[in-house]
């Protein structure tokens, strides 16, 4: 509840995880500058991972299986994008759109994530 801004990168992580994995109080994620709720489970479908809402919290299940992709679409949200890039970048690249949605919190994120 008091770190939501962590939320789409704990998401990625715990899609590497064994077992489930929950992120508790996560609500307030709806009002970001998208729906990060539906976003977060939006890409983490794209590559395979099976997430759902439970009450107020994110259930992020176990995946053995990953989905690679090059390419992706997800909304004008700084923090999506970014998340979106770590799975490309863990999967041998591709390309994440608005890419220029970045520039509100970390300008230097593709360059620095190689």
């Amino acid at each position: 509840r008091n770190c939501l801004d962590l939320a789409p990168t704990l998401a990625f992580i715990a899609s590497f995880c064994s077992g489930t994995s929950t992120l508790k109080n996560i609500m307030n994620l709806k009002h970001k500058e998208s729906n990060r709720i539906l976003a977060i489970i939006e890409v983490l479908e794209k590559f395979g991972v099976v997430a759902k809402v439970q009450d107020e919290d994110l259930i992020i299940f176990e995946t053995n299986v990953f989905k690679k992709i090059a390419e992706i679409t997800v909304p004008e949200d700084h923090r999506i994008v970014m998340m979106a890039a770590l799975f490309l970048k863990t999967f041998d690249g591709g390309s994440v759109q608005p890419e220029a949605a970045i520039n509100k919190s970390f300008p230097e994120f593709f360059e620095l994530l190689g």
